[in-house]
C-alpha cells in the first residue's frame, strides 16, 4: 500500500444529491421570501435559518474526508475538527451501513483501540460511495495484519 491514501465525501453520489436539492429549494425560498413583500419578519427569519443550516450541512458534509498516512488515520470536516488515530494503537475497524437515519449519519466507522472498552465512532454522512469506503477500510485491515505479523515475530 501507498504511505498516503485518501478519500474524500463526493457530491455525485444519491445522497449528495438530494443535500443539493434540499439546499437549493431552501435557498429559492429565501430568494423568493425577500421579493414577496407579505412575508412578515418572523417568517423571514426562519426561512434564512433554514437556508443557513442547509448551506452549513451541505458543506460539512462534502468536505468529509479520511486520510491514510504513515501509522496515522485521519478524519477532517471543514466545520469540525480534525481526529487523528494513530494504527499503532487500533485494533480494528468496522464499516457500518445506517441507511438513513435521523442524526443526518448514513455509515459509522468504529475504530477499536487498544486502551477503550468500547470502540470510537465517527459518523459519516450520505455524500459517500458505499465502495470506496470499504476499500479504504480493507486497506487499513490489510495494513493493521501486516503491523500485527510484524509485532508477532
Amino acid at each position: 500500500m501507498e504511505d498516503a491514501h485518501e478519500i474524500k465525501a463526493d457530491f455525485m453520489t444519491l445522497g449528495g444529491g438530494l443535500i443539493l436539492a434540499v439546499t437549493i429549494v431552501a435557498t429559492l425560498f429565501l430568494i423568493m421570501s425577500l421579493l414577496v413583500p407579505v412575508v412578515d419578519r418572523l417568517q423571514l427569519a426562519i426561512i434564512a435559518m433554514l437556508a443557513g443550516a442547509c448551506w452549513l450541512y451541505m458543506i460539512n458534509r462534502f468536505s468529509e474526508k479520511l486520510k491514510l498516512e504513515e501509522g496515522h488515520l485521519e478524519f477532517d470536516t471543514a466545520l469540525g475538527r480534525k481526529q487523528i488515530f494513530n494504527l499503532d494503537e487500533v485494533m480494528g475497524l468496522r464499516l457500518t451501513d445506517l441507511g438513513w437515519s435521523l442524526n443526518g449519519n448514513f455509515y459509522l466507522l468504529e475504530i477499536s483501540v487498544y486502551d477503550k472498552r468500547r470502540p470510537l465512532q465517527i459518523g459519516l454522512g450520505p455524500c459517500w460511495r458505499r465502495s470506496d469506503l470499504a476499500g479504504f477500510v480493507g486497506a487499513i485491515g490489510k495494513k493493521l495484519e501486516n503491523q500485527n505479523q510484524i509485532y508477532a515475530d
